[in-house]
């Protein structure tokens, strides 16, 4: 489930490729296992979150540049 998580995130570039033996646990993030173990899920999730969040900005910047409503809504008139 995590590989898939990882891979369905795109994250590979970032995260690497793991590979896990089938009774791994991940940390919660109230310790740290030591050296060679994954990160903790919200560690991992706010990772995650924190490049979702920088992409959509970059994108709003460079829409906001060029000129792009970036909430447009259109309306239609019948006559």
């Amino acid at each position: 489930l995590l590989e898939a998580s990882v891979v369905a995130a795109q994250a590979e570039a970032w995260l690497g490729v793991v590979c896990f033996h089938p009774q791994y646990a991940v940390s919660d993030g109230t310790s740290w296992p030591g050296f060679g173990h994954m990160h903790s899920v919200p560690r991992l999730q706010q990772w995650v979150q924190d490049e979702y969040d920088a992409q959509q900005q970059a994108a709003c910047d460079a829409a906001r540049k060029q000129g792009v409503p970036l909430n447009a809504t259109t309306t239609t008139t019948t006559s």
